[in-house]
């Protein structure tokens, strides 16, 4: 973890942004919650609870006057044994994706802590975006399923052409600024699975349409092949006709890759 200050605090191992202020420093080392607890702290904000996933909203030193925190308790061996795929993945992605460009919560701190040699739960603190919508939300508001995939093209043109793959690019994870009507002022959300590779690297434009389309409504799906697809292809000046560009947006919808093969930018076979 380049360009990070590693420090224990409370029980905690820490990193933290090097340029973060003081002051903004010694404030989220006062936020940080327990990692290992498997319910929310008082005065917190649930923003969505699963069993190995609890995201929080606390009050905090941002600009907005909160932070969120990404905790993933860690109940039994299994998960223990492979904590460095939940929040310090995450932390990691999140670093590296921001490095290349693209526009996501500034990410704060990373933290875990450990009993008797294993690490028990791991968290991270990020940007709270409380001010932005999701397209998931814009969808069933003001603007139709179309329209509202339409406002995303310029989050996934960006992955595509930075050579980032987000395995998990949809909707709910494209967060639009006030005012932002054609999508062009976004950030994106949710980094925990993600790899990157070469800028336009072969298949994923692809598969990020495939899986942005998978996550619509089903009675979309047709709209989107015919009508939002070749928008996307036209707007990223893709190196395929439209037509062998579609077919293989379609194959992957038919075959329903893995988390694995979109990681690896599997083809359609």
């Amino acid at each position: 973890m380049s360009e990070l200050e590693l420090i224990r605090h409370a029980e905690l191992d820490v990193a933290l942004a090097t340029d973060l202020p003081v002051e903004q420093r010694d404030e989220i080392l006062a936020l940080l919650p327990d990692p290992a607890l498997q319910y929310p702290p008082n005065g917190s904000e649930v923003l969505k609870a699963a069993r190995q996933r609890l995201v929080l909203r606390l009050a905090g030193p941002c600009i907005s006057g909160s932070c969120i925190a990404k905790l993933f308790p860690l109940h039994n061996p299994v998960s223990r044994f492979r904590h460095r795929k939940y929040a310090r993945r995450e932390f990691l992605n999140l670093i590296a994706a921001r490095r290349r460009g693209m526009p996501t919560p500034a990410p704060l701190a990373f933290f875990q802590r450990r009993r008797f040699g294993m690490i028990v739960g791991s968290g991270l603190l990020i940007e709270d975006l409380r001010a932005h919508c999701d397209i998931s939300m814009l969808s069933t508001g003001q603007t139709g399923n179309l329209a509202s995939a339409d406002i995303a093209l310029p989050a996934l043109k960006r992955l595509y052409e930075l050579g980032i793959n987000h395995v998990d690019a949809r909707d709910e994870n494209i967060l639009i600024a006030p005012g932002s009507m054609d999508g062009t002022d976004f950030r994106i959300i949710d980094w925990q699975y993600a790899n990157f590779r070469r800028s336009r690297a072969d298949w994923l434009l692809e598969h990020l349409a495939a899986h942005f389309i998978r996550m619509s409504p089903e009675n979309n799906r047709a709209a989107l092949l015919s009508q939002w697809v070749p928008k996307l292809h036209r707007g990223s000046a893709h190196r395929l006709p439209l037509d062998a560009f579609a077919a293989r947006v379609a194959r992957l919808l038919d075959i329903r890759p893995s988390t694995r093969a979109r990681m690896r930018l599997a083809p359609a076979t």
